[in-house]
């Protein structure tokens, strides 16, 4: 649960996109991050400790109100709602005062991978690796059905459908691996591994939907 639930959108889908996005399907890539910076920052975390409570993950007692504790930690979703509100009143920062937030935020990669890197073990046990292997298929296959249904059931644009298709492949958040470390440090090295794995199947997915985008447009 905790690493199935969240797309590596602004590290990856991004970049990957980003001389292929038109101004619709930016705004739809924005639109979509929004809601899941909320699940890959303590909602996933908030779903699994719930699902959960009997005493699986922790033996303290889970109830909404220790559910709407852990939400309120994260500052990312407060970021969110402020912005939000921000755009909607019209309200613009000055860039003296996003500059430097901008070069804070910069730093949100390196410090990723670098958590990832810690975690990574190549020693991997006939076992796990087959845990990996099962955790992929579950996520491209839910990912694949996904898209054709995204793309044959919205009434949107193609150059919509294209970027929400696109995300749906996007790897693994690479929050995953801290939150492991947090909530199951026995699992870090696990999530690790497979959120590099997850990273490199992606790559593959997502630079072969580039290379046919103009037969996917036609479709």
């Amino acid at each position: 649960m905790l690493n199935l639930g969240g797309f590596n959108i602004g590290n990856f889908v991004l970049p990957f996109m980003h001389n292929v996005l038109t101004p619709e399907g930016f705004i739809a890539l924005c639109l979509f991050d929004v809601i899941n910076a909320f699940f890959c920052f303590g909602g996933v975390y908030c779903m699994a400790l719930w699902f959960n409570r009997k005493g699986f993950v922790t033996k303290d007692h889970i109830d909404l109100k220790r559910i709407i504790i852990e939400l309120s930690k994260s500052v990312t979703s407060y970021c969110c709602i402020i912005s939000i509100c921000l755009s909607a009143l019209s309200i613009h920062i000055d860039e003296t005062i996003l500059h430097p937030l901008k070069v804070i935020g910069g730093s949100n990669t390196f410090l990723c991978m670098f958590i990832i890197g810690v975690a990574l073990n190549f020693d991997i046990s006939i076992a796990k690796l087959s845990g990996i292997i099962k955790m992929l298929f579950l996520r491209y296959g839910l990912a694949l059905t996904a898209a054709v249904a995204l793309w044959t059931l919205l009434p949107y644009s193609n150059d919509v459908k294209l970027i929400l298709v696109v995300i749906v492949f996007a790897p693994i958040t690479s929050f995953a691996p801290i939150t492991a470390i947090r909530s199951l440090p026995e699992f870090a090295e696990d999530s690790a591994n497979l959120n590099m794995v997850s990273v490199i199947t992606s790559v593959i997915i997502i630079t072969a939907i580039n290379t046919l985008i103009p037969l996917i447009m036609s479709l």
